[in-house]
Formats: structure tokens, C-alpha cells, sequence
């Protein structure tokens, strides 16, 4: 029950029966009891609850269950104070083992004598809030976190020393829980303030001794800040203070804001930052431009939700990291040599940068049986002495072409070995390798280093590798293929690892290196032992340290196949398995490949935008056959036939030049400035028609010119210039807004991200005049009132959501989600039906949610590193928040539980009369837009081709210079600091922007 899914309670072994309990402190009106099962589990138990502790009533019994990890969600009633799982029968041969038990249910109960109980259920407060600290050798935000597993450590020997941690606004307290590790305080007290700067003490403990230890302090009165104040350490300390995680408890609640949130029916349980409960979460947000009723915001995904298989599952005895892959033209350091055209238009750009091979590249007929799962069986992590890798591909393959531990002297393609695998009696398609001390692989590996006698592998050694396919050449193969494929540079770090772990798959960095990475793990040049006639420095792959993770573990590894415009188009870090029915035929990659085709498909003709057949040459197996099935699937109305058509690349659109027609940006219109559907148009000015003789859709719209931009709010002048467009062969609307089309990085796990962690933001006073608030939207599938995330005003609540109003309105393809297109109530072609089926809408969204987000790049550049100083100091980072967590529930395993880097907070902020439009869109404003996430933006000239650069909600800013010098409103005194600095300091925040 501490919100840490790499935790579990473990009964002794052969012990029947056996059972846990938990005392929630007054009684609940209970829902739901989930428990998180590790591979020991039961296979029959009773969930019981008792009002004295004493007495018990068996609320279900579950029976049955197999041995493996497994999640079970049991609906229970009755009012009860305890809950015990009762375990009756094992499925194993250990014990009974949980990671998690959560208990869901209502408010406190009346009591006997019908008087509420005052004591209400609490949430953590301090969960992943602002912390400070006196001195930090580990992070004081690691004790807000959620995660049993990281800490705050203080400097050595100094007292006293402090960690505090701002709650927001101030809230009434009740207890403060301190998870001290071994190195912990003998005498401290808990402290409250108000103002950051006079201290009450509301509890003092003394005698403390030295080991972990949990800490529950009974406090009361209303604060802001909560400071542990450590004034002894305990005996034997010779080091610092050191906290896994400090937990506030209090009623605080609502606060009086106009974007102030609450949970409306607690949930009981110690949950992760990272988990959203299935009650609704309580938004005072008045409504300001949207007519449609708006309730309480409800959280996309909470305990309920039908979760896909974790990748990283840890046995007694081992820990399983499940991943699929994808097949390669060329290995990862092979540069592509053929030259750069000069670019002409997206299509030529695009069809020219796919001839010839490359690593990043996708080779004809992707989607056809040109994926493989692995699993890798990590014994060495739970003190073992060897890995097993088993491999599942779709088709027949030769046992070679499986490569470890990079060497790259002879060539940049060369491992220490091209290693055999076996294939399982019986089971086609199936092999394994054992990586034990008597492998080639690692006699090799010994072999060309100076760290000799062989050792053991051990934990945090580093592996890379390469799963290539190579095809059986007496088999049938799929139109189009060859014999030998290559794989996915993978560098795999022994002991296992998911979310902020250190170890197990990890984004990599290429490094020069003639020596050892410190661990004696391998030197890459041995003259005397190996012969070698020269030593070549060469790029062995390291761990990219976690501030680089921008996407989590979904970051891709630098790139050095001299192929940045693919740089959006590649599949995340930790692509999984999958469920068991697609394990093993491709797992999730074969899915994602499945998902690409179509998004990369137009759906009037249905060819492919890469290497789309020849016509004239039906037979070219090098080549995409159009997609039948999508063909025909466009219209009445639309802007574009294919996904990729404003999504050039999965990058940002750039705007049309003067007098051309606008199809890659949507026009959105209204009858008034709240955003109401116009009468003639509906929702979004369509410029084509697949109908009309003329191909003229609604009406036409072209950049006309650009005009002066109005001053700033404060007065001052603003040099810029606005767009201004013409409306050709219709009607002009009166309230509009032209909206540039975002990249597609990153989107699947910002609709990961907790409702509650939005609100929270919101409801914090930033300060310097920044006062961002929650969008609601109503959920068209359900009708329920959602968080708006996707979109520049945040119209959309999930990526499904946005995905399928996007194929309706720019592509005139209908789904469930929106079974009627786009329409004014005086038109009369106004289709309804079904024309994408929801599995293949599915795909589309998979295949978005888990593409990988580009690592952050100049690390050690001093004018990047210099650049992320000015970003802070100038307030940029009060919208564009640097971290967020994602949901422990969302249902794709490759985003969930991430730590990601996406600078952005999701909320709507007025951002003045300069980007001002005069349409709003559900709650937001004309001048409210949501804060647009950083990720990737370095990459957008090499992803959009030719140098081109677009960015804010139209594409006016050609720089991120101007991008900086238009935001007023709420970022004013953000802009006017940038504007204050020197030359010096304002490129080096755009070089700090540009590494993102």
C-alpha cells in the first residue's frame, strides 16, 4: 500500500491459509478492491471486512486463478473499517505475494448515533509539489514523487538540515507521514508556515533510531508550507538526512479559484502521483463561451480501466523485459550516403529521402510480417549467473544474425558476435539464447578486452544489441522482402528496469571511446591480445541520462544514420509485447505497423505517401500498393486526402505561401465569437469537394498578406507583423481562426497524463501574473465532461478523440466518435455513417500514442546548458512546465507510468490582443490558448524539409525568436525579460529550445 508497483508484501511459503488486512481508520462505503497480484498469487481467496478488526464478512470469493502476475478488480458493498484478503489456496509453489492493494469507495459513514464522522478521508497534498530544500545530493522532489524507490539524501553531516514542500494554498492538516531511509533523523520537528518564512512547529519527535523507519506526526492547523526540520541525526549516522517520501494529509480541498479542483468522493488508498481515480474531479471554472452543460471533470482512466500486459514484470528468480521491433534496412551507425536533394515541394522531398537505404528509413511492405517480439530473462537481477532471450518471428528465419555487445573496429556494423539462436522443438518460429559464461557471445566478448580473467555479468553492465532477421531462404516470404533484414540498436542494462529505474532498455548515446565505461565493462582495442592493426575510436553506446528522457522510456537514442527528417516517424524506446494474442506474431510493433500504413495512407486513392507504385509498373515488388480498403473514403467536403498531408512527416504543417489555397491548417469559423456552428458551414471552413464540379468546397481561403500586429497590453509597441487572408469562392465568415497542425510526438502520453496533476497546476498561484485554467469539454462518445488536452484551445480530450474529429473534419471520413460530418443546419450533403471501423481507428491511435519522442541533444553544450538557466529566469518555465508523470492506469503499456519532459502545463492562458482570434472554442476565450508543447521542436526544420520553420497556433513565427517576442497577456513579463537580456543569453535559450 505505498504507491509502488516494484514493491510487494510476501507471505512464507506453503502456508495455507494466509491473508493481509488493512485498517482504513473509520469506516467506508466501499466500491472496489483491486489487487495488483505478483506471479505467487492465490488461486482461491475471499475479500473480507469487519467493523472491530475481529469479526469478518466475506464480501466476495474469487476462485481459480493461475499463476502469474495478474490484476483482479472485485466490486464489494458494505459499510467496514478493515479489509482483509483471505487466501485459501496458492497457485504456486511460494507463497502469497501483492504488489499493490488499493481499496475504492465513499465518504466517511455516519456512526451510530448518526453524527459524521470529523475525521474525513485525506489524499497526499505534497504528491509531486513544488520542494525545497537546505541542501540536496539527491533531490528534494524525490520525497514528493510517488516512488517508494527514489529519495531525498541532504548534505553529509551537517545539522540541521531541511527539505519543505509548498502545498499551493494553505490547507488544514491532519497527519504528516515521513518514510525515512536507514541514514534518518534522531530528533526533528514538522513545521508549518503560511509564508516560507516564519515557522510554527506543529510536532516534535525525538530518539529516533538509525534504519528505515515510517514516521506518522499528528498535526492540525491551516498552512502552505510543510518543513521536516532535522536538528540531530541518529546514532551511527555518519551521513546526512535522507527521505524516500513525505506525505501530507489534511482537508484542504477546494480553493477559492476560478480554476480550483477537489476529488468529490475521496479515494481510499495511497496511490501513486501517477493514479487517477475513477471519481469525477470538481472544476468552479465558469463556463465563458461554451453553451453545452459542463459537469465535473472525468478521468479518462482509473481503476477500472482494461490495462495491456507491463513489459518489465519482476519474478522471485528473474525479471522479464518483453519488447517487439521492427525490421531495418542498414545498422544504426551506418551513415546513408545518398546526398540531400534540394527541396521542391513536400511530396518530391519526401519520396526522394525514401530511395536509397537508411536505418531509419521504412523499406516497402513494413506492415507485412516484419516484426519480432523478444523476451529477455534477466537471472542476473535476482543474483542469477546468466540471461535467457527467447524471439518470436512471423515468418521462418535462419538461426544467425542475433548480435551482442558492440565492437565496431573492422566496420560500424560489428558486434563482438553474430551469435546463433535455436529454435524450439515443436514450436515454429520460436528460438532462444542463453547468454551464460561458456556463450561464444561472451567468450568474445572476454576475448577482445584487456579484463581478463572472464568475470561474471553483473547488474548495470551494459549490452547492446541488435535482433536482426534474417529470413529461412527456402521459405515463402511476403511480397517484396529479401532474405536478410537488420534490427534496432538496443542497449539493455543487466538487472531490468522500468519507468525512472536505472536499468533494463534504455535510450543510448553514441560515445568515442578507446577504453572502459568505468565498470571494466569492455575495452574496444586490445594490440596484443587481438592483433588488431589499428585502434579506431569508435561510438560505443551509453545510457542517456534521465533528464534526456523527454518522451520517459518511450525516447529514441541519438540518431547517427545522417536521417534527422525521420526523426518523428519512429516507433518508442519500449515498444511492447502486447497482449497474448499478438505476443507472438509481432507484438504491439506489428500493431504500430498496422496503425502507420493507414495514417500514412490517402484515403481517396489509397496510396501509400513512401514509395507509392509505379502505375505504370504494377509489378515493382519494391514498392506500396495502394490500400484498397481506404480508397473512396474522402469527402463530400475536405482539406486533405491523407493524415500525413498536413502532417508532413508526423512534424508541424508550414503555411501555404501568398494566394495559395490552405489545406494543410484547419479553418476553424462560427456564428459568434463563443464558437457556435455557422449555418451555412458548420464548425470548419472545407476548401475542396469531391462532388462539386468545380472542386470547390465551402470556400476558399489563401494568405493574403501580413499586417501590423496591435501593442502589447501594456502599451508598448509590438514590430510584428499578423497574417491576413482572403476568402475565394464563398462566403467570408465573421469569426474565425486559422490553426496550424501540431507534430504527432508525444501525444500518447500527454492523454496519459492525470486529470488531477492538470488541476493541481491550475490551482497553484504562479504568480508574475500567470493564472492558467482547466479546459472542459464534453466527451462525444460518452457525453461526459472531460479535461480538454488536445488542440490549440484543448477542444479535445483524448487522442481518440482528436484523431477521429480530425478524419471527420479535414478528411470527410466519418467514425463512431463522429458518425455526422461537419455541417451547418442549412446544408443539406450531410452524411452520416461509419466509413473507418473502430479497429482501424484503433490502430490510427496506436500507432500516434507510442511513436517515440526524440532524446533531448547538448547536454554538455555550455551555450545549451547556459540557455536552460535563461529559460528559467525569464519565467518561461511557469506555463511550460519541464516534468510531468503519467497514469499508472492508462491502458498502452509504453506510456504508462512514464516521467516525461514535455514543457507544457495543458492550461489555457491569455496570451493578449496580438494572437488574440475572435472565435472561441468550448470554455476558451478568443485569447486563450493552451499551452503548446517543446518537445521535438529542435527537429522541426529537419522534419519539415528545407529549413522551414512554423510555430504558434497560425504558423506566423518564422523563428523562435518571434515565436518568444508574441507572447503578451499572461507571459508578458516572461517576453519582457527575454527582451531585457543580452544577445548572448537570448540565443542561447534558443539553442537550449533547439536541443529539446
Amino acid at each position: 500500500m505505498d504507491g509502488n508497483g516494484g514493491t510487494r508484501w510476501e507471505s512464507a511459503i506453503n502456508t495455507d491459509p494466509s491473508w493481509i488486512s488493512i485498517d482504513l481508520a473509520n469506516q467506508y462505503a466501499l466500491t472496489n478492491v483491486v489487487i495488483d497480484w505478483e506471479a505467487a498469487n492465490a488461486a482461491t481467496y475471499q475479500i473480507q471486512g469487519s467493523t472491530n478488526g475481529t469479526a469478518w464478512v466475506t464480501l466476495a470469493t474469487k476462485t481459480g486463478g493461475a499463476f502469474g502476475n495478474r490484476t483482479d478488480t472485485v466490486s464489494v458493498t458494505g459499510n467496514y473499517r478493515y479489509v482483509r484478503i483471505y487466501g485459501t489456496a496458492r497457485s504456486s509453489q511460494y507463497g502469497y505475494s501483492i504488489w499493490s492493494l488499493k481499496i475504492y469507495g465513499g465518504a466517511v459513514v455516519a456512526s451510530s448515533s448518526s453524527t459524521a464522522s470529523s475525521n474525513p478521508v485525506t489524499t497526499n497534498l505534497a504528491l509531486g509539489r513544488t520542494t525545497a530544500a537546505s541542501t540536496a545530493v539527491q533531490t528534494a522532489a524525490n520525497a514528493v514523487d510517488g516512488n517508494g524507490g527514489t529519495r531525498w539524501e541532504s548534505a553529509a553531516n551537517a545539522d540541521p538540515s531541511w527539505i519543505s514542500v509548498d502545498l499551493g494554498t494553505a490547507k488544514i492538516l491532519s497527519s504528516v507521514v515521513i518514510d525515512w531511509e536507514a541514514a534518518n533523523a534522531a530528533n526533528y520537528q514538522v513545521q508549518g508556515s503560511n509564508d516560507n518564512t516564519n515557522w510554527t512547529s506543529l510536532a516534535t519527535r525525538t530518539g529516533g533510531a538509525f534504519g528505515n523507519r515510517t514516521d506518522t506526526n499528528a498535526v492540525s492547523g491551516s498552512y502552505r508550507y510543510v518543513r521536516i526540520y532535522g536538528t540531530a541525526r541518529s546514532t551511527g549516522n555518519q551521513w546526512g538526512y535522507s527521505i524516500y517520501e513525505l506525505k501530507v494529509y489534511g482537508s484542504g480541498g477546494a480553493v477559492s479559484s476560478t480554476s480550483s479542483v477537489v476529488s468529490s468522493t475521496p479515494v481510499v488508498t495511497s496511490s501513486s502521483k501517477s493514479s487517477a481515480s475513477s471519481s469525477p474531479v470538481v472544476s468552479s471554472a465558469a463556463s465563458s463561451t461554451s453553451s453545452v452543460a459542463l459537469g465535473n471533470i472525468v478521468p479518462l482512466y482509473n481503476n477500472a480501466t482494461a490495462l495491456e500486459p507491463e513489459s518489465v514484470v519482476e519474478f522471485a528468480d528473474r525479471v522479464e523485459t518483453t519488447f517487439s521491433d521492427r525490421s531495418r534496412d542498414r545498422h544504426a551507425r551506418e551513415v546513408r550516403t545518398e546526398p540531400v536533394p534540394a527541396f521542391t515541394d513536400e511530396t518530391g522531398f519526401l519520396r526522394n529521402m525514401e530511395q536509397g537505404s537508411g536505418y531509419d528509413h521504412y523499406l516497402p511492405h513494413y506492415w507485412l510480417d516484419r516484426t519480432v517480439t523478444v523476451i529477455i530473462k534477466d537471472y542476473i537481477a535476482k543474483g542469477g549467473t546468466y540471461i535467457d532471450i527467447e524471439m518470436y518471428s512471423q515468418v521462418p528465419m535462419e538461426s544467425t544474425g542475433t548480435r551482442f555487445f558492440y565492437y565496431g573496429v573492422g566496420t560500424v556494423a560489428e558486434y563482438m558476435n553474430n551469435t546463433g539462436v535455436t529454435l524450439v522443438p515443436g514450436e515454429p518460429n520460436h528460438f532462444k539464447l542463453s547468454l551464460t559464461q561458456n556463450n561464444p557471445v561472451l567468450r568474445d566478448y572476454w576475448k577482445r578486452t584487456n579484463n581478463l580473467p572472464q568475470r561474471p555479468l553483473k547488474v548495470g553492465d551494459r549490452i547492446e544489441m541488435e535482433i536482426a532477421q534474417f529470413l529461412d531462404a527456402g521459405s515463402v516470404h511476403p511480397a517484396g522482402s529479401r532474405n536478410n533484414y537488420y534490427g534496432t540498436a538496443l542497449l539493455y542494462l543487466v538487472g531490468g528496469g522500468k519507468g525512472d529505474q536505472p536499468n533494463g532498455i534504455v535510450p543510448w548515446i553514441g560515445k568515442p571511446t578507446l577504453d572502459t565505461d568505468g565498470n571494466g565493462n569492455i575495452l574496444k582495442c586490445n594490440l596484443v591480445s587481438n592483433n588488431e592493426p589499428n585502434c579506431p575510436t569508435v561510438l560505443d553506446s551509453f545510457p542517456l541520462p534521465q533528464n534526456a528522457w523527454l518522451g520517459g522510456r518511450t525516447t529514441l537514442p541519438y540518431n547517427y544514420s545522417g536521417e534527422p527528417w525521420q526523426s518523428f516517424k519512429q516507433h518508442a524506446g519500449n515498444m511492447a509485447g502486447g497482449t497474448a494474442n499478438v505476443l507472438k506474431v509481432g507484438g504491439s510493433a506489428e500493431l504500430f505497423m498496422l496503425g502507420r500504413r493507414l495514417v500514412h495512407t490517402d484515403f481517396q486513392n489509397g496510396v501509400h505517401s513512401e514509395l507509392p507504385q509505379n502505375p505504370n509498373n504494377l509489378n515493382d515488388v519494391q514498392t506500396n500498393e495502394p490500400f484498397v480498403a481506404m480508397q473512396g473514403k474522402v469527402g463530400p467536403r475536405f482539406y486533405t486526402t491523407s493524415c500525413v498531408g498536413c502532417h508532413f512527416n508526423n512534424g508541424r504543417s508550414i503555411p501555404k505561401g501568398l494566394g495559395v489555397t490552405i489545406n494543410n491548417q484547419a479553418i476553424k469559423i462560427g456564428s459568434n465569437a463563443a464558437g457556435a456552428p455557422h449555418a451555412l458551414y458548420g464548425g470548419s471552413l472545407q476548401p475542396f469537394s469531391t462532388t462539386a464540379g468545380s472542386g470547390v468546397g465551402e470556400a476558399q481561403t489563401q494568405l493574403a498578406g501580413y499586417v501590423a500586429a496591435p501593442n502589447y497590453v501594456d502599451g508598448s509597441v509590438n514590430s510584428l507583423t499578423k497574417p491576413r487572408y482572403n476568402f475565394v469562392s464563398g462566403t467570408a465568415p465573421d469569426f474565425f481562426s486559422v490553426r496550424n497542425s501540431p507534430a504527432f510526438v508525444g501525444l500518447g502520453l500527454l492523454d496519459a497524463v492525470p486529470e488531477a496533476d492538470i488541476v493541481a497546476i491550475a490551482s497553484a498561484n504562479n504568480g508574475a501574473g500567470i493564472s492558467g485554467r482547466v479546459q472542459r469539454v464534453v466527451d462525444p462518445a460518452t457525453g461526459q465532461t472531460r479535461l480538454g488536452r488536445f488542440g490549440w484551445k484543448g477542444a479535445s480530450s483524448s487522442l481518440k478523440h482528436q484523431i477521429a474529429s480530425a478524419l471527420n473534419i479535414e478528411m470527410g471520413v466519418t467514425t463512431t466518435v463522429f458518425p455526422k460530418l461537419d455541417c451547418g443546419t442549412n446544408q443539406t450533403d450531410c452524411q452520416t455513417g461509419n466509413e473507418l471501423g473502430n479497429n482501424d481507428l484503433d490502430l490510427m491511435v496506436r500507432y500516434i500514442a507510442t511513436l517515440g519522442v526524440p532524446a533531448r541533444r547538448n547536454l554538455d553544450n555550455s551555450q545549451a546548458v547556459r540557455g536552460e538557466v535563461v529559460f528559467g529566469e525569464t519565467g518561461c518555465n511557469a506555463c511550460h512546465k519541464e516534468t510531468l508523470k503519467t497514469s499508472a492506469y492508462a491502458p498502452l503499456t509504453e506510456v504508462r507510468s512514464q516521467t516525461i519532459h514535455p514543457y507544457t502545463d495543458l492550461l489555457l492562458h491569455d496570451m493578449g490582443p496580438g494572437l488574440a482570434d475572435n472565435l472561441g472554442e468550448s470554455e476558451a476565450s478568443g485569447a486563450e490558448w493552451r499551452t503548446a508543447p517543446l518537445w521535438g521542436i529542435g527537429f522541426t526544420a529537419d522534419v519539415a524539409g528545407g529549413g522551414r520553420e512554423a510555430y504558434l497556433h497560425d504558423g506566423r513565427a518564422k523563428t523562435l525568436n518571434d515565436a518568444i517576442l508574441w507572447h503578451d497577456g499572461e507571459a508578458a513579463n516572461a517576453r519582457k525579460a527575454y527582451v531585457a537580456r543580452t544577445q548572448s543569453d537570448k540565443d542561447a535559450l534558443v539553442k537550449f529550445l533547439k536541443s529539446l
